[in-house]
């Protein structure tokens, strides 16, 4: 008979922008692939919702929508979350929970306890640790294993969540490398840009700890003194995006999609003024992967990869002041220097595994848990 591995991978917000579903989309898209006849793989994925489903569904992969939140309101939907996951897992025999946020993760500590007291069968649990977080200790990284994205992520877990250093599998998240020819480019007449003016990509959420405060401040000061257009990919919402363009004509929103090489390519800077410790972000991959020059914040991560002046201009974070100088170091960069800090930047992509390598160390993983 045929061997098979049940497996659950569980994150919320399943969007476009977001890194996490990005790298969720990547794994799962791969493992489908791994399934053959020494080895069955069923896949299942849990998410509460998102913009970007149908990546998933296109990848022959069908989610299964449960109702929680972020935060502490999910109080009230543990008990029925409960209930809802235990039962999943009972249906579907799942082997191993792979999870993508501390609650999802506490849910399948939970279910692990329940179902071994009922049917004696230990499910495995996997969480990845794809940023910092803070309290919630006595409840945190009960998984059998966590994956940390980054070496400032698993020191952070072991100093502060004091998680036992064997426990922990450090490992950078996957690189896609992008098939830069896109089948139609954009000009920039269709949004109205000049061609004598420069262009400045953020890719990411709109979220604080994203830098989009500091984002937004500097680029309030810079388009004053320079012919520039600031382009956001973002999961901004109408009203959000209709008060920043009634105060600065000179930013576009574009509508999260699939494939944004297009946008990289129409672009000329990508700026990513992260706050939060976490992978390095995909903004900054496919930067590299497009020989984009790059602009980023200085938090711990990014120097783990980045040296300042040699793959990108750096700049300190949560600091617009300092971001106004970066963009017109940008701004004002030889075409030479240009060229030798996007190749170092690009060369930085052989660090990473491809997702195809990447699901084979996964599921090495998974079936020696």
């Amino acid at each position: 008979m045929k061997k098979e591995l049940n497996i659950l991978h569980i994150s919320p917000y399943f969007n476009y922008v977001c890194g996490v579903s990005k790298y969720v989309y990547l794994v799962l898209k791969e493992l489908k692939k791994l399934s053959d006849s020494d080895l069955k793989l069923n896949l299942h994925f849990i998410t509460n919702g998102g913009d970007g489903l149908n990546r998933l569904l296109a990848a022959g992969i069908k989610p299964t929508l449960f109702t929680f939140k972020k935060g502490l309101i999910n109080l009230v939907y543990l008990k029925n979350n409960i209930i809802q996951l235990e039962d999943f897992c009972l249906n579907n025999d799942i082997d191993v929970i792979h999870t993508h946020h501390r609650y999802p993760e506490l849910l399948s500590s939970i279910i692990q306890k329940r179902i071994f007291s009922k049917t004696g069968k230990k499910i495995k649990t996997i969480t990845t640790a794809h940023s910092i977080v803070k309290g919630y200790r006595s409840i945190s990284f009960q998984s059998d294993k966590i994956i940390a994205v980054s070496n400032t992520i698993k020191k952070y877990l072991i100093d502060n969540y004091r998680i036992a250093e064997e426990k922990i599998i450090q490992q950078f998240n996957p690189v896609d490398r992008l098939n830069n020819k896109v089948k139609e480019k954009i000009g920039r007449n269709k949004y109205g840009i000049p061609d004598e003016s420069k262009i400045i990509l953020y890719v990411g959420r709109f979220s604080n700890e994203k830098g989009i405060k500091v984002l937004l401040k500097a680029f309030s000061e810079i388009v004053k003194h320079k012919n520039v257009f600031l382009m956001m990919i973002s999961d901004a919402n109408e009203k959000e995006q209709k008060k920043i363009i009634s105060r600065n004509s000179k930013i576009i929103f574009i509508k999260p999609c699939d494939d944004i090489t297009e946008y990289y390519q129409l672009t000329d800077i990508v700026v990513v003024p992260s706050l939060i410790e976490s992978s390095l972000p995909y903004a900054a991959i496919e930067s590299a992967s497009n020989k984009k020059l790059l602009i980023t914040s200085n938090i711990e991560v990014m120097k783990e990869f980045i040296e300042h002046n040699k793959h990108a201009i750096m700049f300190e974070t949560d600091n617009h002041r300092a971001l106004i100088n970066a963009i017109y170091q940008a701004i004002n960069m030889s075409e030479e220097k240009k060229h030798v800090m996007t190749e170092n930047l690009y060369s930085l992509i052989n660090m990473f595994d491809n997702p195809k390598n990447y699901a084979n160390k996964l599921l090495s993983i998974y079936i020696n848990l």
